[in-house]
């Protein structure tokens, strides 16, 4: 009799696991039925918005205080160098959207906040040539072909017999294999080049004087691993 209770007792939760535990294996197959269909939703919503179309004032406004805490805000007329993260070109750049979003350009970023929404196709241009600029005083809108015509003013890129497809489509005529260094362009005459002969100089003297590498970049407007490379002659190589 005790044997026959005993065995009773002991399937009686095996009675109630299966009749319950299945109610509840319904429910979780349901939620998750439920969470599937939901999240293609959730996740092209969130990077279509941020990852993919055009920033917007409405994306930018709610780091705004963010945004201006990275500025380095200075006179009116002067540049705001841009204090945070840079981007290997030389623009500043921050994090919109949170952690579903994307590192944006710190310019546009101030453009939108300053001035309002970017004319669809438009780029956002600096009139000071001072990439990590983010005072919107020195930001304005154009075409690709009025960006690309300020470069090549600029010298930013290289033409005629500077180009690199002519030096080097002459030096494979000539049968040199590598060219020399005399023959390459190289420092400020290179289109390319941010910064002139003295200005290196300068920089590789303040780092003999204990100068951090950081400080160096902000106040000539470049990154930490340009100034590095100046540093250590991987750049320049040309100069003392």
């Amino acid at each position: 009799m005790a044997q026959a209770l005993t065995s009773g007792r002991s399937r009686a939760p095996c009675r109630i696991f299966r009749q319950y535990g299945t109610v509840a294996s319904t429910i979780v197959s349901k939620a998750a039925v439920a969470i599937c269909a939901w999240m293609p939703d959730l996740l092209i919503a969130t990077t279509s918005r941020y990852n993919h179309q055009v920033l917007t004032v409405e994306m930018v406004e709610p780091i705004r205080e963010r945004f201006w805490a990275k500025v380095d805000v200075r006179g009116p007329d002067e540049c705001w160098p841009w204090k945070a993260s840079l981007h290997t070109a030389g623009y500043g750049q921050i994090r919109v959207g949170g952690r579903a979003g994307r590192m944006r350009p710190a310019h546009q970023v101030a453009y939108l906040l300053t001035h309002g929404p970017i004319p669809e196709g438009k780029h956002v241009l600096h009139t000071c040539d001072n990439r990590p600029c983010t005072n919107g005083r020195h930001l304005y809108t154009g075409t690709h072909a009025q960006n690309m015509r300020d470069a090549v003013d600029r010298n930013r890129m290289p033409r005629g017999d500077a180009n690199p497809a002519r030096t080097h489509r002459a030096a494979m005529l000539a049968g040199i294999a590598r060219r020399s260094t005399t023959q390459q362009v190289c420092g400020e005459k290179h289109g390319m080049a941010r910064l002139n002969a003295e200005q290196v100089t300068e920089i590789r003297r303040r780092r003999a004087t204990g100068e951090s590498r950081t400080a160096l970049g902000q106040a000539f407007g470049i990154t930490y691993w340009a100034v590095r490379d100046i540093d250590t002659h991987a750049k320049w190589r040309h100069l003392p």
